[in-house]
C-alpha cells in the first residue's frame, strides 16, 4: 500500500463550538474506515513545547486520523499563545499545512476566531477547511446565513472564500450512529476535504536551503523546504550578491543516490563553471530555486504579529516607538541578513499587536509573496521578535 502524504492540522474554534466533540468523531469515524486508534479527548497526548528557552511552555491537544489519501495530525487549543507557538515551531518533515475551523451553526464567528484567522494568515497558512457543526439543531436559513458570515471573515482576512470547503454536519451524530448524513458521512467528508484543500508541499515550486559547499564550489548540501529535485533539472541559485543557472547532476538522499528528492534532508551536487565557484555565495546563503521562478529583492513589506512578552522570555517592550526606520535581522530561509524596519500602521507595535513593516535589506535575498519571515529587533534588555509573512514585493 503506498505511504499517504502526511499534513499538519490546526483544529480552530471558539470555546463551545465543538471542537471536543469533532476531535472524537475524527477518531472514531477514522478508526471505523481505516482502522487507526480511536481515543476520547481525555485520552489525547497533550503536547508541550517550551518557548525560546525560556520556562513558558505552551500546550496542545495531537492526534492522528486519516483520510482518503492524507494522513492527518490535527492540534487542537484554545490559547491563541499556544496557536502562536505551533504555528511558528520549527516546521517538522510533513507534506502541507492546513486548518480546521469548527464552528457552530447557532452562532456567527466572533472575535476569538477572527484572531485565529488572523494569525493563520500571517504564516502564510491558507487552506483551510470549515465544519459547520450542530447542524442537526439548525434550521437551513441558520445555515446559510452562518455559512454566509464566515465566508465573509474569510473573505474579508484575505482567504479564498468562496473556495473554501464548508462541511455542514453534526459531530455528535457521528458519535452516537444516528443521522448518517449529518453524522459520519459528513466527518468523512469533512478529514476527506483536506485530500483537495492543502496544497502538497512537493506540489508547490521548488525551494531548497543550502546549508554547506564543497571546496570547488560544484556540490552543495541542504534542505528542501518544497517543491521536488531532479536529476537534469535547471535551477537558479540566488543569493545576496549573486545568481547563477545550474543544471542538477546528482542527488544523493540519506547516503543513496537517487533521481528526485521531496521535502526533507538531501545531499545535491549541481554542476557550475568552474571558473565561478559558488563558496562564498553560499556563506551569505543562497537558496536554489526552479529556473526563474524566483528573484531577489532589497525592499518588501511585510504583515506581522509581534510575539507576546511571555513568547520572548519576558521582554514586553514597544517594537517601534515612532515612524522612523531602525535597525534590525531578517531571518528568511535559515540565515538573517541585516535591515531596517519602518511602521506603516499605528505609531508603536506592543507585544500581541498586529502590524505592517517596511523592510530593506543590506543585499537582496530570494523573496516571493507569502515567505515567511522573523524580524528581530535588539533592544537593550533583549530582543523583541515579529513573526510575519511578505505581502508586497518592491525592489
Amino acid at each position: 500500500m503506498a505511504t499517504k502524504a502526511a499534513i499538519r492540522v490546526m483544529v480552530l474554534g471558539e470555546p463551545g463550538q465543538g471542537k471536543t466533540t469533532l476531535l472524537n468523531a475524527l477518531s472514531k469515524v477514522s478508526n471505523s474506515l481505516y482502522g487507526t486508534r480511536v481515543l476520547t479527548y481525555e485520552d489525547i497526548p497533550t503536547r508541550r513545547e517550551r518557548v525560546n528557552d525560556s520556562d513558558i511552555r505552551y500546550e496542545w491537544k495531537e492526534m492522528k486520523a486519516q483520510s482518503s489519501t492524507r494522513t492527518l495530525y490535527l492540534a487542537e487549543t484554545s490559547d491563541t499563545n499556544a496557536l502562536t507557538t505551533w504555528i511558528f515551531a520549527q516546521p517538522n518533515r510533513l507534506s502541507g499545512t492546513g486548518a480546521l475551523w469548527v464552528c457552530s451553526a447557532l452562532e456567527y464567528p466572533g472575535e476569538t476566531a477572527r484572531k485565529q484567522l488572523e494569525l493563520l494568515r500571517v504564516a502564510a497558512i491558507r487552506d483551510i477547511v470549515v465544519f459547520l457543526g450542530k447542524a442537526e439543531t439548525a434550521s437551513e436559513r441558520q445555515l446559510v446565513n452562518v455559512e454566509a458570515a464566515i465566508r465573509s471573515m474569510l473573505q474579508e482576512l484575505g482567504f479564498a472564500a468562496d473556495s473554501t470547503p464548508v462541511i455542514r454536519g453534526s459531530a455528535q451524530d457521528a458519535l452516537n450512529d444516528i443521522e448518517p448524513a449529518l453524522g459520519a458521512e459528513a466527518v468523512a467528508a469533512c478529514m476527506d476535504a483536506f485530500d483537495v484543500a492543502v496544497t502538497l508541499e512537493a506540489d508547490k515550486p521548488l525551494i531548497m536551503e543550502l546549508k554547506d559547499v564543497s571546496t570547488d564550489g560544484s556540490s552543495f548540501w541542504g534542505l528542501v523546504r518544497r517543491g521536488t529535485l531532479r536529476t537534469g533539472q535547471a535551477v537558479d541559485l540566488v543569493g545576496p550578491r549573486a545568481r547563477q543557472t545550474a543544471n542538477v547532476t546528482r542527488i544523493i538522499r540519506y547516503g543513496e543516490e537517487v533521481t528526485e528528492a521531496s521535502p526533507g534532508d538531501v545531499t545535491c551536487s549541481l554542476s557550475i563553471p568552474v571558473d565561478q565557484p559558488l563558496a562564498v555565495m553560499n556563506r551569505s546563503g543562497p537558496v536554489v530555486v526552479g529556473a526563474q521562478s524566483m528573484d531577489a529583492h532589497t525592499s518588501v513589506e511585510i504583515h506581522a504579529y509581534v510575539v507576546k512578552a511571555e513568547n520572548t522570555g519576558g521582554y514586553g517592550l514597544p517594537l517601534i516607538s515612532d515612524t522612523r526606520a531602525i535597525s534590525a535581522r531578517l531571518r528568511v530561509w535559515h540565515f538573517d541578513v541585516s535591515c531596517t524596519v519602518q511602521m506603516l500602521t499605528g505609531e508603536l507595535a506592543t507585544p500581541g499587536s498586529r502590524v505592517v513593516l517596511s523592510c530593506v535589506v543590506h543585499d537582496a535575498v530570494a523573496l516571493e509573496a507569502g515567505t515567511s519571515v522573523t524580524v528581530f529587533v535588539d533592544k537593550s534588555t533583549g530582543p523583541i521578535v515579529v513573526n510575519g509573512f511578505v505581502s508586497v514585493l518592491k525592489e
